[in-house]
């Protein structure tokens, strides 16, 4: 390492700590002659790649000083005859350099491999994680992916029910069920919301996630809206149209389930994949015919020179109900049931509260949309929640010992999927008999009664 004498002309900042040298030193004018040392370059040069980079927690004594570095550092003061060992006045400046720059020089050494070591350390072992991409959450801190659509869930965000159930929670929007299902694969989220196609798709492709209950069915919220110009009568005028859908979608499924109940060719209409945003866009500009898609996107389309077709209520009627389903981190489940818990009797008292609160809900789904209050009126009309005790039945998820319809819909939905291309393999017929983790839905309703259920919107 150089002395003073090599960095007289470039005044740059010391190892040591300036203050402390000012403190142990006395003030003396001289000068300072070069250090005989050997310098230690690799570990300046370390000290500079890993902790310059970090806003100077550490700065080499041969590394250019930053604009804001302090500029009293240790060479400035040695060069300036400033540093001397307590009562050691008659010491020569190339002495009182040499001790001071065999010190720096121990500690600088000692400190650099110990941090290098440490941050090498830190970055295989986070290169061998599998979850570095997606830091974990902090305990009680949950990440809730959710669909922009009225339903229950937009009543547990506005008035914090998962907060009063002493969970943090981070709430990250989607627009479509395969979107949830990139995120949960990718470990971004905890818990999330998908349609029955995309909870089918993902069951079949192993997807790490459980079904926890029924948020809510679809009725006339999801539909085909088409153009009011064009002269479409019935599904059969779809032919020669090109028709936008959120493909693996409740949407999606729907659409081709009615083409071919009218028997209308895959071939005759041409399909274009797009979420409901970029539909609604595409509308605009006049670029498609239609789209199977729903709301808030429906209804601006159906204001911008559309019309419903065919909606989701009508489909159910025909024996093909969708709805959305919360799905929960299998590792998440397992290792913190009771958060898992917390988290379904919050969404069960939202759930309650729906059905109670008309009015205030009505207003919730205004603000959370951005729509008018009779626009989230007719959404909530349109949309089927049902009570967290009223889903451990047949029709919907089964009681002890059985499978319900709801479930047991996922098996066929898997199979369409497949046959259309957006499976790799075959599912088994089965698969969805254990989606569903109902040992936290089994007594949410009863704890939905309670506590913040009764809350009113501040």
């Amino acid at each position: 390492m150089p002395g003073c004498g090599a960095c007289h002309d470039r005044g740059r900042s010391g190892g040591v700590d300036a203050d402390h040298s000012r403190r142990t030193s006395r003030v003396r004018q001289g000068g300072c002659s070069a250090h005989p040392y050997p310098r230690s370059d690799h570990l300046h040069d370390l000290s500079h790649r890993l902790y310059d980079r970090r806003g100077g927690l550490h700065r080499s004594a041969h590394r250019p000083a930053r604009p804001r570095a302090d500029r009293q550092g240790f060479h400035r003061l040695c060069r300036e005859g400033r540093l001397c060992p307590k009562g050691r006045d008659d010491r020569q400046p190339s002495g009182r350099c040499g001790s001071l720059h065999g010190r720096n020089d121990r500690l600088f050494r000692e400190g650099a491999v110990r941090r290098a070591f440490a941050a090498i350390l830190i970055a295989a072992l986070a290169a061998a994680s599998p979850a570095a991409a997606a830091p974990a959450a902090p305990p009680d801190t949950i990440r809730i992916g959710y669909l922009r659509l009225a339903n229950a869930q937009l009543v547990s965000k506005a008035l914090g029910f998962h907060e009063r159930a002493g969970l943090k929670v981070e709430w990250i929007p989607f627009e479509t069920g395969g979107q949830v299902n990139a995120a949960m694969a990718a470990g971004r989220i905890d818990f999330g919301a998908v349609g029955t196609p995309p909870a089918a798709a993902g069951i079949a492709s192993g997807l790490p996630y459980r079904g926890l209950f029924i948020l809510n069915m679809l009725g006339s919220v999801e539909g085909l809206v088409v153009r009011r110009d064009l002269a479409m009568a019935s599904p059969a005028d779809l032919a020669g149209k090109r028709i936008a859908v959120p493909f693996g979608s409740t949407s999606y499924y729907l659409l081709l389930s009615l083409m071919r109940l009218e028997n209308i060719p895959e071939d005759t209409v041409a399909l274009i994949d797009m979420t409901p945003s970029q539909a609604q866009a595409a509308w605009d500009r006049g670029e498609i015919d239609g789209a199977w898609l729903w709301e808030t996107a429906l209804h601006q389309m159906v204001t911008n020179g559309g019309r419903v077709l065919i909606d989701n209520r009508e489909m159910a009627r025909r024996g093909l109900p969708v709805g959305d389903i919360a799905v929960v981190a299998s590792a998440l489940a397992k290792a913190r049931p009771d958060l898992v818990a917390r988290y379904v009797q919050s969404e069960c008292a939202a759930i309650t509260f729906w059905r109670d609160h008309p009015e205030q809900t009505a207003q919730i789904i205004a603000s959370e949309l951005g729509v008018d209050p009779g626009d989230a009126r007719r959404m909530i009309d349109g949309t089927g929640i049902i009570p967290c005790g009223e889903q451990r039945t047949p029709t919907y998820l089964g009681m002890e010992g059985t499978i319900g319809a709801f479930t047991r819909s996922l098996d066929p939905i898997a199979q369409f999927l497949f046959q259309r291309g957006r499976l790799a393999k075959p599912p088994a017929d089965d698969r969805s008999d254990d989606f569903f983790d109902l040992r936290f839905l089994d007594d949410a309703d009863i704890c939905s009664r309670k506590g913040p259920a009764t809350a009113s919107r501040d």
